[in-house]
């Protein structure tokens, strides 16, 4: 076109004004403003980006620029093919053929079949992207309560919005359908009637939102003379360079928070930006890619141009038992971003070295957006804000139970609470009273001391049982007392062979004695156990996570898969109160499909659960005689290990660890415990911090010093050690022996020496009380109390900052700092500086799950 001259020779005559003013402008303008949709489309993509807050401004202009010239050059060439005078009539006559028309002339019929390939290419990609836009929006405004709540929900392994897409998809086909059945054509009726009026719709809400912004935002702010976009003066007492506010975050879109959701950050970087943006495209708190990323990416800048300043001291020594919170909801300047929720009023430990104390917080979309004083909140503030005033209570990290069973402990904690039972005779004395369910009886919690030394004999209780089957699960959940009526219902006769380390116990005379020891023998039994209504289970599932919300936990990591189905019912009603992060059994005999299957699970999950890791078993117990000892037990158990061939589990830890999978192995044993340091040895600097040992009941020196060197996280269980006596008279001891039974639970030991040391309860063993964890990590009891415990700042390091080094989420969470998750728990006392004994009864102000308010202690009276 531009060799030969068009028709009439090249013209600019296209271009005076008074073309613009013709009839049907409005649908031009309309169709001109379509061409543009879609640009916003940079900010969903900010996460792959350097420097967003460059890039994506930059981006969105240029895809502006190029579209507006591209566009302009396109029509002003088939202007120039038809002629100024004749291309209004050529397009009145064939719409839809003019730009093949025109490409047919001057290039030929060849051109113009490419051009309806790639037309045809082009519109499938566009509404593709178009269907994706929308089911964003879709999701977004099913959220808010616009939509109906059934298009909220995404898919559980894709994270996709189906619902959202599945009635897009089906309202589409209604019109198309209607206009087909009308004998519409499809560009000029179809195309015309139901993008033009979009169009101009979309055109009148972006109008509207500019025309409110400029009716409503005064040129300088009703408060404090700052400018709408400039620095706030300076003030006395303040270092010149400090020009920032600390803790700002730029709202995020819809779109934004839709696509975080889809895709979750595996690694988002805390962001500090100025106190007032500039205007145009605002970005959003942006991901790092790991913590060697978010250090190489901020090598050179200023550390504290944007830290607030410390809270005082009178703020951090604050004397008396302060008050309950006290709920307040107040307004703000519109122009600027608004949090969820802000919290003032509290002594704040954040156990960020890079600003140890606050005294308020503010959260937005799920994360911390500002720390500092009251000050440095104010501004967030919005109508919809909700603030919480503390008065005075103490604010930490969320506390996390680092090894709990919250779904399977539904199964496990079934029947007849027995934890309180002492010997024999009262143990006889609960089950004559038992209640039945569906003619069994079912017991949890039962106390190996209870037996006193003796063999435990399904004899020693039938005669009370009146003939009932009964399933009696022992405290350490890794074995069960069954009468005779349950093996027979169980069809057990005599002996088997697993291929994990359990057995049915015999008497001398070789008859069973309804002694189940680890799991493979218990699973014979429990499908023929009575079990509770799904309805039933779901209603003890939210109780329970209500329930531990309420002792200040906001997160548990979950030593087995659980129900998943059960877990995400749940968590698509409403968000869980705890954040669950399942690690599903690798048990011995397990090939390549079996890990296959387990590495296919990670990442599986939803709002405020996710499967991440995998726990395997290197023995048992030691009351049960299965611990893996260097040296036999007293009884002459504890030879062997979980995994009949040791090297098994060796093979299966490397080959998840190539996988990129995190693992965690029961190991109570010294045996057990230096087979997984070896193991984990063998994986070279690649395997630190990565995998981690469960329980680490009694070992000796030199394995107390590998952890640090290897790099392996010791997750423990301090409530345990309530199962043992000061005098070392109890079964764990006796089997041990006072030598061994001495060096139990070296949690101090295994601090000082290095090691990252994660606590938790391993409910339903022992209570869930994350208050309780804390007290008794400090004073151990038992035969662990000669021994010094945790430190009290240790202590809240292995429910907080511990806890998220052992899930490889110390970039995320486990502190309060800008950019992390706003999982926060707010205590009457403080747990570094109350005694182990306040702590343990110390009221729980606020618990808060991803920003969402899960609990709340008695309001102000």
């Amino acid at each position: 076109m531009l060799v030969e001259g068009g028709a009439d020779g090249l013209s600019l005559a296209s271009f005076a004004p008074a073309n613009t003013l013709v009839p049907g402008m409005v649908a031009v303008l309309a169709f001109a403003f379509a061409a543009f949709t879609g640009f916003e489309s940079t900010v969903i993509y900010r996460r792959e980006a350097r420097d967003p807050a460059r890039t994506v401004p930059r981006a969105t202009y240029l895809a502006v620029g190029f579209l507006g010239l591209f566009y302009a050059f396109i029509v002003w060439i088939v202007i120039q093919a038809f002629g100024d005078d004749r291309v209004v009539a050529a397009a009145g006559a064939n719409p839809a053929d003019l730009f093949f028309s025109a490409i047919t002339t001057y290039v030929g019929s060849w051109a113009a079949d490419l051009m309806r390939v790639l037309i045809v290419t082009s519109v499938l990609a566009s509404l593709l992207a178009f269907h994706n836009a929308i089911n964003r929006y879709g999701l977004a405004l099913a959220e808010e309560g616009i939509l109906p709540k059934a298009l909220a929900r995404v898919h559980p392994r894709h994270g996709s919005p189906y619902p959202a897409g599945l009635a897009q998809t089906v309202l589409g086909a209604i019109v198309v359908l209607a206009f087909a059945a009308a004998g519409a054509d499809p560009y000029t009726q179809l195309l015309l009637w139901v993008n033009t009026p979009g169009m101009l719709a979309l055109m009148l809400l972006q109008t509207a939102r500019r025309a409110r912004r400029a009716l409503l935002l005064p040129a300088r702010h009703p408060h404090r003379g700052r400018r709408a976009h400039g620095r706030r003066p300076r003030r006395r007492g303040r270092a010149p360079h400090r020009r920032h506010r600390p803790g700002r975050v730029p709202p995020r879109p819809v779109h934004r928070r839709l696509h975080d959701r889809e895709h979750p950050p595996r690694h988002p970087r805390p962001r500090r930006i100025p106190h007032r943006p500039r205007p145009g495209p605002v970005a959003a708190p942006e991901p790092a890619r790991g913590l060697r990323g978010l250090r190489r990416r901020t090598a050179g800048r200023p550390r504290r141009a944007v830290r607030p300043r410390p809270a005082a001291a009178d703020e951090r020594h604050h004397a008396g038992r302060p008050s309950p919170p006290r709920r307040t909801t107040t307004g703000g300047d519109l122009s600027m971003p608004t949090a969820d929720l802000v919290i003032t009023g509290a002594h704040v430990r954040t156990l960020d070295p890079e600003r140890p104390y606050a005294s308020a917080v503010a959260v937005r979309d799920g994360l911390i957006a500002a720390v500092g004083a009251a000050a440095d909140v104010r501004d967030w503030r919005g109508p919809g804000t909700e603030v919480v005033d503390l008065g005075g209570g103490r604010l930490v990290p969320g506390l996390v139970d680092g090894h709990s069973h919250p779904v399977r402990g539904l199964d496990l904690a079934t029947g007849l609470d027995l934890t309180a039972v002492r010997d024999l005779e009262e143990l006889r004395a609960a089950l004559t009273s038992a209640p039945r369910t569906d003619g069994w009886v079912l017991g949890h919690g039962l106390d190996h001391n209870v037996f006193a030394g003796r063999p435990i004999d399904r004899a020693l209780v039938e005669d009370v049982l009146a003939g009932a089957p009964a399933f009696l699960r022992l405290y350490d959940g890794h074995s069960a007392l069954v009468s005779g009526a349950a093996l027979k219902a169980a069809g057990i006769t005599g002996p088997r062979t697993f291929a994990q380390r359990s057995h049915l116990a015999v008497d001398a005379t070789g008859r069973l004695s309804g002694h189940l020891v680890e799991h493979a023998a218990m699973d014979l039994v429990t499908p023929v156990l009575p079990r509770p209504s799904y309805a039933e289970r779901r209603a003890r599932l939210v109780e329970l996570l209500s329930a531990m919300a309420a002792t200040g936990l906001t997160g548990a990591h979950v030593m087995d898969l659980g129900d998943l189905d059960l877990v995400r019912a749940v968590a698509d009603e409403s968000p869980l109160p705890l954040r669950l992060r399942f690690a599903p059994w690798c048990m011995p005999g397990a090939d390549a499909d079996d890990l296959a299957e387990l590495v296919a699970l990670q990442g599986r999950g939803g709002r405020h659960w996710q499967v991440g890791g995998v726990k395997l078993f290197m023995d048992g117990t030691v009351e049960g005689g299965t611990a893996w000892l260097d040296h036999p037990d007293r009884h002459g158990q504890g030879t062997d290990a979980f995994w009949p061939d040791p090297a098994g589990y060796s093979s299966a830890v490397r080959a998840l660890h190539r996988a990129g999978v995190r693992t965690a192995t029961h190991a109570i044993g010294d045996a057990a415990v230096r087979h997984v340091l070896d193991t984990v040895a063998s994986l070279g600097p690649g395997g630190r911090l990565a995998h981690r040992v469960e329980h680490i009941e009694s070992v000796p020196d030199d394995l107390v010093a590998r952890f640090a060197q290897v790099g392996v996280i010791a997750s423990m269980q301090p409530p345990h050690t309530g199962f043992t006596r000061a005098d070392l008279r109890d079964e764990w001891s006796v089997r041990l022996g006072e030598e061994r039974a001495l060096r139990a639970w070296r949690l101090r030991d295994l601090r000082d020496a290095g090691a990252v040391v994660a606590l938790g309860s391993d409910w339903p063993i022992a209570p869930y009380d994350a208050r309780a964890v804390l007290a008794t990590a400090r004073t151990p009891r038992g035969a662990a109390s000669s021994r010094a415990g945790l430190t009290a700042l240790q202590s809240l390091e292995g429910c907080t900052s511990h806890a998220a080094l052992a899930s490889g989420e110390a970039d995320i969470t486990g502190r309060i700092a800008v950019g992390y998750r706003a999982d926060l728990t707010a205590l009457g006392v403080d747990p570094v500086e109350a005694p182990a004994d306040e702590v343990g009864e110390a009221p729980v102000f606020l618990t808060v799950t991803g920003g969402h308010v899960v609990h709340r202690g008695p309001e102000r009276g």
